[in-house]
């Protein structure tokens, strides 16, 4: 076969579609993560700086498929550009091989400063074959492991702490932007892998300024964070359940009572946003547990739980740890190519779930 990556067009975007959803979670329930209607343009709204490659084999049909997607990205305090490597796939009955060098020259021709990859912990056979050293093929170095929430918002009704009522927390308008984009960079800056904000609607497919919200006192910005609902472009589906959660789905509203989410409903996309971008000032947590507090009575009005991800070295990492959700472990590694670049071991780790 042709072990060339080539580019892929939105004529591919069915085909990537059917392999992506032919590869599920194990375990108790079957999880499907999607990009429909069509995976190409689905990528495609990530960035203005996406390469998509595909490997076909002899008769033309998609035997892998991986994708590169550019943003920039505070590095050590400074704007750096950051090629996330995703989305790769080989097609369920394809048993031949793949040229390394291929796919490592494929993301190389992105021309990044450097490039980031995630894998699920319980991805064994995954994370052995990309992290395992070869001639032609970068190395790939680890960040640290992340941890993604799927939290039920009616858990901080338990919230014993009192609030700080003179802090004001309200949606943003047009007249805050110029603040907010100065408090996220600011913020942002004190972190690795946290996106420039020059944007928000942009950069965010599908964020509007109503879902984003601030903590103030006096004009002043404490905490900021959006609600940032990607299922007009990629969505999540449990497919199937069995054994003791097959039982346990007809009684959704037990589980809600003893404070974990509403079971999704089998075939059905989950509803849900991600709370993105999610700063508190001086990394404060007043500020950060008051916001978690507030947004949490906004997110009960519309939806029925909510995501976020945090690297296990946070100190917030402890909040999460304490509520009783469903939760996925990744392992972050970065790639440096050509570029003589390592990461300030003194700054903490942000890293957007929604980009994953």
């Amino acid at each position: 076969m042709n072990n060339k990556v080539i580019s892929a067009t939105t004529m591919d975007g069915e085909e990537m579609l059917k392999i992506i959803e032919a590869k599920s979670t194990k375990g108790n329930f079957q999880l499907i993560y999607t990009r429909r209607p069509n995976a190409y343009e689905s990528y495609l709204r990530e960035s203005d700086r996406v390469n998509i490659g595909l490997i076909k084999d002899k008769n033309g049909k998609i035997a892998m498929q991986t994708t590169c997607i550019g943003k920039d990205y505070y590095i050590n305090g400074k704007k750096t550009t950051i090629g996330y490597v995703g989305g790769v796939r080989k097609r369920e009955d394809y048993e031949g091989f793949f040229n390394w060098k291929d796919l490592s020259d494929f993301v190389k021709a992105s021309n990044y400063d450097m490039y980031y990859c995630s894998f699920l912990t319980s991805n064994d056979s995954s994370i052995e074959i990309f992290t395992k050293k070869r001639k032609n093929f970068p190395q790939l170095f680890p960040v640290d492991e992340y941890t993604t929430y799927i939290i039920n918002p009616k858990v901080f009704n338990k919230e014993k702490k009192p609030m700080n009522s003179k802090y004001n927390f309200r949606c943003i308008e047009e007249v805050d932007l110029e603040r907010v984009y100065a408090f996220l960079n600011k913020e942002g800056s004190k972190y690795n892998f946290a996106p420039v904000v020059e944007d928000l609607e942009k950069q965010f497919t599908d964020l509007l300024l109503k879902d984003c919200f601030i903590l103030e006192d006096e004009g002043e910005i404490l905490a900021f964070g959006a609600l940032w609902n990607q299922t007009g472009y990629k969505q999540y589906i449990v497919t199937k359940y069995t054994g003791f959660l097959k039982i346990l789905s007809k009684f959704s509203r037990i589980t809600e009572k003893l404070g974990y989410i509403a079971i999704p409903k089998e075939n059905e996309i989950m509803d849900f946003p991600i709370l993105s971008l999610f700063f508190s000032k001086d990394h404060n947590p007043d500020y950060y547990n008051c916001f978690l507090s507030k947004i949490s009575e906004v997110i009960k009005e519309n939806y029925k739980m909510f995501v976020i991800g945090i690297n296990n070295k946070d100190p917030n990492n402890q909040v999460y740890k304490k509520l009783r959700s469903i939760k996925f472990k990744s392992n972050i590694y970065f790639v440096r190519y050509d570029k003589d670049i390592t990461l300030d071991e003194g700054k903490n780790i942000h890293i957007e779930c929604g980009f994953l």
